[in-house]
């Protein structure tokens, strides 16, 4: 059984990274056949550009193994590799090209028509995406507004028909738990990740730090909040038992998240200004022939923060880099997954002498459509950030009133209990509890939420639960200030009733 599920989260793995690599698989193959005229040829050079095309390029390596080693023709390789995945668009891919060079088209104008369907339906896809995702925001809308009215609702239930209060209480955050979950299991599957900073272990050990910081943080601050929420014994000071814990993990995840988003601010700047970049290096290259002079003539525009790149580089070829190798570095250096996945597709073009022009004009306009796709997602994730903080603001707000409301309550019920058991008294602990609990939920499900529909680095979920549960314990403080006084008006009335009842 174990070994079973092993294999099918092996395969599921293996299926995502496909799917995530596509894109950048078509317009490598296209960059390819502009370099030989040879189907086999590009199915080898495609099968030893693991960098750039990553676990893809296993699939090329085996159709090539297939034609050299086994005898079998381009056409029934690509057939039968095909017949072994399980992504759908790769499949289809090989399965159209099999049929392409079992009837000798050129691959050259295959990989061009395929280039240009795979930008058509990637636009088509996006847009389809990020409507689902617009519908998936009005639901959170709702399900927010119903969770805040269900909460205080079941809380004045059970103490006004005298229900089991922990029961109900458990009750409604199992199904506040459940809707959120919910709507953030169906928004995080409706658009893809795009990660901001690439992975590659030759970035900057600060950057590496922060990063290996980043879940450590995230981690300890909600477990301790947890048990502060949880603990029987709540904390007695200064600020109240709700605010204490939420400030206590508010605050570090914001400074990391904070920290974290300068460095993914600094990898999107190099990315908006990547796009002219690459068409001017791509036209350069097609007249000078040479990368070093291509270098020194684009050298003369402005590309903002890729300029310091762009002189790094020209030093790395003047000191005898090979091409590929000084074009990676670039990518490296940028600190930008988008940067540096097309930079190895430019490596691979410049090792096997690709037509800089074609490559380069296929790159511009993936850049160009990315970051498009890219302003859109920070679009539609404003909106769901216009909903989140006011949201739990109010909640923060209406849990202090209704905490000091049901504390009148249930010292009023104390009174008249043995006269008039109407009203159940309800402990001060599991008020507390219970309205840390939905905070601490609502935080991280708007979190989550905003940090799928952005998909750019996980330092925007821990910076968005900082400022979430730093504006919980915040609002919840001044609003319990303001309602004490209503308490304190309270507890004068309570004493007269008092004197009464003893007096009776």
């Amino acid at each position: 059984m174990g070994i079973r599920l092993k294999h099918l989260l092996k395969r599921w793995s293996e299926k995502k990274k496909l799917k995530e690599i596509y894109p950048l698989m078509i317009i490598h193959l296209y960059s390819l056949s502009t370099a030989s005229p040879s189907s086999r040829d590009i199915m080898k050079m495609a099968g030893k550009s693991f960098l750039a095309l990553s676990d893809a390029s296993k699939i090329f390596s085996k159709i090539s193994t297939l034609v050299e080693k086994w005898g079998y023709t381009l056409h029934k390789a690509a057939r039968y590799v095909a017949s072994q995945i399980s992504e759908e668009r790769v499949k289809k891919f090989l399965q159209r090209l099999s049929d392409s060079v079992n009837v000798n088209v050129d691959l050259r104008d295959f990989m061009r028509v395929e280039y240009e369907k795979m930008m058509a339906n990637k636009i088509t896809e996006f847009d389809r995406a990020i409507e689902r995702v617009k519908r998936y925001i009005e639901a959170y809308s709702a399900i927010m507004t119903s969770n805040i009215f269900l909460s205080v609702s079941m809380l004045l239930t059970s103490m006004i028909y005298g229900i089991d209060v922990n029961r109900i209480l458990i009750w409604t955050i199992i199904a506040v738990v459940t809707s959120l979950a919910f709507i953030a299991f169906f928004t995080s599957r409706s658009l893809p990740r795009d990660p901001i900073l690439h992975s590659d272990p030759r970035r900057p050990e600060k950057l590496a730090s922060i990063e290996r910081m980043n879940p450590i943080i995230l981690v300890t601050s909600l477990s301790s909040t947890s048990l502060l929420i949880l603990s029987p014994i709540k904390l007695k000071g200064f600020l109240d038992p709700i605010s204490v814990p939420m400030l206590l993990a508010g605050a570090p995840l914001l400074m990391i998240g904070w920290v974290g988003k300068r460095w993914v601010k600094s990898a999107r700047e190099m990315d908006e200004n990547y796009a002219p970049f690459v068409k001017s290096l791509g036209d350069a290259l097609e007249v000078s022939g040479s990368l070093k002079s291509a270098c020194k003539v684009v050298s003369i525009n402005d590309y903002g923060p890729l300029n310091k790149l762009l002189k790094r580089l020209g030093k790395r070829l003047e000191l005898g880099f090979e091409q590929g190798k000084a074009v990676e570095m670039f990518g490296v250096e940028s600190l930008s997954n988008l940067i540096l996945s097309t930079c190895r597709i430019e490596a691979d073009s410049l090792r096997y002498g690709s037509r800089q022009s074609i490559t380069s004009k296929a790159l511009h306009d993936y850049i160009l459509n990315h970051l498009a796709n890219r302003k859109k997602r920070k679009q539609v994730a404003g909106a769901i950030r216009g909903l989140a903080l006011p949201l739990q603001a109010i909640f923060s707000a209406i849990s202090a009133l209704i905490s000091v409301l049901t504390k009148i309550l249930s010292g009023f019920a104390k009174l008249i209990y043995t006269w008039f058991p109407v009203i159940t008294p309800i402990s001060e602990n599991t008020i507390t509890t219970f309205f840390s609990a939905l905070m601490l939920i609502m935080a991280v499900a708007s979190s989550y939420i905003i940090y799928s529909i952005e998909g750019d680095s996980k330092f925007t979920f821990t910076y968005h639960l900082g400022i979430l549960l730093t504006i919980s314990s915040l609002i919840y403080h001044l609003a319990l200030l303001a309602s004490m006084k209503l308490f304190n008006l309270a507890s004068g009335f309570m004493g007269e009733m008092g004197k009464i009842m003893e007096e009776i």
